[in-house]
């Protein structure tokens, strides 16, 4: 276990971002780049969708909070809609 550098939440070795606060922790990117979202994250212009499959974390990136939505159905990810919508 590592600890995220901008939250101090243990992370798994093998993940990139952290799953509190999207923080990527390979280009030491801090901040909070939480959104009303679960599991995503804004970076930049991108949208970050994060969620664990047996320990790895698998990342999933679109330019648009609807194209995200529509990834993450694919890969039958847990998607959780919130009232605030207008993210784009």
């Amino acid at each position: 276990m590592r600890t995220c550098p901008n939250c101090s939440r243990s992370i798994n070795e093998s993940f990139t971002y952290c799953w509190r606060c999207g923080c990527n922790l390979e280009e030491n990117s801090l901040g909070d780049f939480t959104t009303p979202h679960m599991n995503v994250f804004r970076q930049d212009e991108d949208y970050i969708y994060i969620f664990s499959v047996h320990g790895r974390q698998v990342v999933l990136k679109a330019s648009s909070i609807d194209e995200l939505r529509m990834l993450a159905h694919m890969n039958k990810f847990p998607w959780k809609d919130t009232e605030i919508e207008d993210l784009n």
